[in-house]
């Protein structure tokens, strides 16, 4: 037969088996054979890029130091608020365009691109940036005891 090397998809989509004993397909089914065939390559697509885009989300590993002074302190991907016992970590890319923050100025996180100013709580000061730095989680490594920041 014409068809027959789609016999093991019979079972999946039996309009085609219509097709191949020569009788009419209905238009229902022409347009369910059709729509199979046109989702096979998007749905293999989609498959391909998801597991591209879940290999590559990994988080980079930054580990606070223990003898770190009150005040601000920029670590690779970091910017870590230190006052008193409490420690808050922030990212250092800027919401505007995602440059990165590395220096204070007048009590101010401020970007070097474009000079937006974040407040040492990570709230926009000055534009054109609007939306707060994100907020990072410090945790405890539980194999070493040290703390970590997750960027």
């Amino acid at each position: 037969m014409l068809f027959d090397f789609l016999s093991p998809i019979f079972t999946i989509f039996p309009a085609i088996k219509t097709m191949t004993n020569k009788q009419k397909i209905s238009r229902k089914n022409f347009f369910k054979v059709i729509a199979a065939i046109i989702s096979i390559p998007f749905t293999v697509l989609w498959f391909t890029g998801t597991k591209r885009v879940i290999s590559t989300a990994k988080k980079k590993k930054i580990l606070v130091p223990q003898n770190l002074s009150d005040g601000i302190t920029f670590l690779e991907s970091a910017i870590i608020k230190k006052d008193g016992k409490s420690l808050t970590a922030f990212s250092s890319k800027c919401t505007h365009l995602g440059c990165k923050i590395n220096s204070t100025v007048n009590d101010n996180l401020v970007c070097p691109c474009h000079g937006s100013k974040f407040s040492f709580d990570g709230i926009p000061q000055n534009g054109p940036a609007t939306v707060p730095l994100n907020k990072l989680e410090i945790v405890k490594d539980k194999s070493t005891g040290e703390l970590v920041v997750y960027v």
